[in-house]
C-alpha cells in the first residue's frame, strides 16, 4: 500500500507524494480534482471481485474502469445510452472554427504534418542519423521474419506454443499448463481437442465468450488448467458457464498439474459415446469419428 497522510482539512487520504500540492489546493471541501473526478459505485461490482461498467461492456478493477469511466462517459447526458462509447461525442473540439490564417498553434501544426517524414527525408530537409539500422532493408527483413514466426515458435510473455492435438489439426496452447496437461493426456492416449468458445451471460445481463481450454470428446469432459489466483478471480464466471451451457467443466490447478491427479479425474467421468459432442467444438473439423 502507498504511504499516505490525512488532510487536515477535508480528512481525505493523500500520498505522500502529492499530499502538500493537495494541502495548497484544498478548501476544505478537497481540490477541484478531488470533487470532480468520477467514483465507482460499489453497485457496479460482481461477484469475481470486477467491476463493470454500466455504459458499455467494458469490465475491470474499480481503479482501472474510474479511470474507463471518467475518459469516455464523462458527460451525463450522455451515458444514458449504453451505445455511447467515445469520450469525444457531443464535445466541442480544441480547434473547432481555427485556421493556420488565425491560430499560430494550429499554423505550426499544418507545417510540421504537412509533409510525410518520408518526404522530408527524401529532399534532405531531414538526415538519417548514421547508425539508424532500422530504416535498412535487411533490418527489416529480420523484424519481418521476427514477427511472423514470433507464434509459431510460442515466444513473448506467455509460454505458449502451436501443437497438434489428437485429430491432426493445428492448435495454439496458450500457456505451458495447457502443454503439460495436452501432453499428459497424450500419454494416458485420452484424445483432446482444442474447442470454440460458448456464450453465457454475467451477472449485469452481458453476453460475454467463454473459451475452454481442451475438450476430450470420449468424456465429454472440458479442462481448464489456471493458477490459484485467476481460479478465485474467475470462479463466478465458471459457474454461469457450467449453469448456463451444462457442461462438464473442471479446473486444473498448478498444485494438480500430474499424471496421477488426471486419470483420478478422468475414472470420476463415465466415457460418453462419441455421438455426444460438447456445444463448442469446431463445426468445421468435420473429422471421422470412430463407430
Amino acid at each position: 500500500m502507498r504511504p499516505s497522510k490525512i488532510c487536515p482539512s477535508c480528512n481525505q487520504t493523500v500520498s505522500n507524494s502529492g499530499f502538500d500540492r493537495h494541502v495548497k489546493a484544498c478548501d476544505g471541501k478537497g481540490t477541484f480534482w478531488s470533487k470532480s473526478k468520477f467514483h465507482v459505485e460499489e453497485s457496479w461490482k460482481q461477484l469475481d471481485g470486477n467491476y463493470s461498467c454500466p455504459c458499455c461492456r467494458y469490465l475491470g478493477t474499480k481503479q482501472a474502469l474510474a479511470a474507463h469511466y471518467s475518459k469516455n462517459h464523462h458527460n451525463p447526458e450522455l451515458t444514458k445510452t449504453a451505445n455511447y462509447r467515445n469520450g469525444m461525442i457531443g464535445l466541442t473540439p480544441w480547434n473547432s472554427g481555427l485556421t493556420a490564417e488565425t491560430n499560430e498553434t494550429v499554423k505550426k501544426a499544418s507545417i510540421r504534418t504537412g509533409k510525410t517524414l518520408k518526404h522530408l527525408y527524401a529532399t534532405g530537409q531531414l538526415k538519417m542519423p548514421e547508425k539508424a539500422i532500422f530504416k535498412t532493408d535487411a533490418f527489416r527483413k529480420k523484424m519481418q521474419d521476427l514477427a511472423n514466426n514470433r507464434f509459431e515458435k510460442g515466444q513473448g510473455t506467455a509460454k505458449g506454443a502451436w501443437v497438434f492435438d489428437s485429430f491432426g489439426t493445428k492448435c495454439y496452447l496458450g500457456s505451458s499448463y495447457e502443454i503439460e496437461v495436452a501432453r499428459i493426456l497424450t500419454s494416458l492416449q485420452v484424445k483432446w481437442l482444442r474447442p470454440e468458445f460458448v456464450w453465457y451471460t454475467d451477472d449485469l445481463n452481458f453476453k460475454r465468450k467463454y473459451f475452454p481450454d481442451l475438450y476430450l470428446p470420449a468424456y465429454n469432459l472440458y479442462l481448464d488448467p489456471k493458477n490459484s489466483f485467476l481460479l478465485l478471480r474467475h470462479a463466478r464466471k465458471l459457474q454461469l458457464v457450467k449453469e448456463q451451457n451444462q457442461l462438464q467443466l473442471e479446473v486444473i490447478t498448478e498444485h494438480q498439474l500430474s499424471t496421477e491427479y488426471i486419470r483420478e479425474l478422468l475414472t470420476r467421468y463415465k466415457q460418453a459415446s462419441w455421438a455426444v459432442i460438447g456445444p463448442c467444438i469446431r463445426s468445421a473439423e468435420n473429422r471421422a469419428l470412430p463407430s
